[in-house]
């Protein structure tokens, strides 16, 4: 986007901080619940439901499984929680960035790791998949909830486009958007309007742990 060889863009909260921030990237819609609310999601910290482990601060010395140096629920928020119970996630904590937050959960499953990073919506997904029991195991922190994508325009074309690619995107009916419910894990609605304002939590977190686009990928 920031070399103009994009003009519409959905990123994820994180990245969407950095893309607002490099390539002036404009949120016109995320998805939606039936209430006409933005569709949110939590992050979470599980262990096995025998580990010793019942605290974030109990982490120090174990390993962890993140899903991305990228992602907001599988790297921001839990890196942030460790800072606030007074972790440094650099050298008290082992920390494995699995690939994706689906390696993330199969690596605390399998046993590869001491506690994993596991959100709702991966959490909603693998359970009614059968690949991830909850009761087996046991959260130690989760965030608050956080808003979902939001879709871009790049902000240096017209404002008609921009209007016109938000249009189309609130016009599309739940059921079009059904196949949505899966991914999302949630019985979602029609796409609503997105503003920066929805993602201030995040780039908030972002510059209380100083983070640069280097640090992300």
């Amino acid at each position: 986007m920031r070399a103009k060889k994009l003009d519409v863009g959905e990123f994820g909260p994180l990245g969407y901080i950095f893309a607002n921030k490099l390539a002036k990237a404009v949120p016109i819609a995320a998805f939606g619940t039936k209430a006409h609310k933005p569709v949110t999601y939590t992050a979470a910290l599980w262990v096995p439901s025998d580990s010793p482990i019942h605290s974030v601060a109990e982490l120090k010395g174990h390993t962890v499984a993140f899903a991305d140096p990228a992602s907001t629920s599988g790297n921001l928020l839990p890196r942030a929680a460790m800072v606030q119970a007074g972790l440094n996630p650099n050298k008290d904590v082992k920390i494995e960035f699995a690939g994706s937050h689906t390696a993330s959960l199969l690596a605390l499953v399998h046993g590869k790791v001491d506690a994993g990073e596991v959100n709702s919506q991966q959490q909603a997904t693998s359970s009614a998949a059968g690949v991830f029991q909850p009761a087996k195991y046991r959260v130690i922190w989760r965030s608050k909830p956080i808003p979902n994508d939001p879709i871009t325009v790049r902000g240096d074309l017209p404002a008609s486009f921009r209007i016109a690619v938000k249009r189309a995107l609130l016009s599309l009916t739940p059921a079009q958007l059904a196949a949505l419910d899966k991914e999302l894990g949630v019985d979602s609605g029609p796409m609503v309007p997105a503003t920066d304002g929805l993602y201030a939590p995040i780039r908030s977190v972002v510059k209380s742990l100083n983070l640069g686009i280097g640090d992300i990928g």
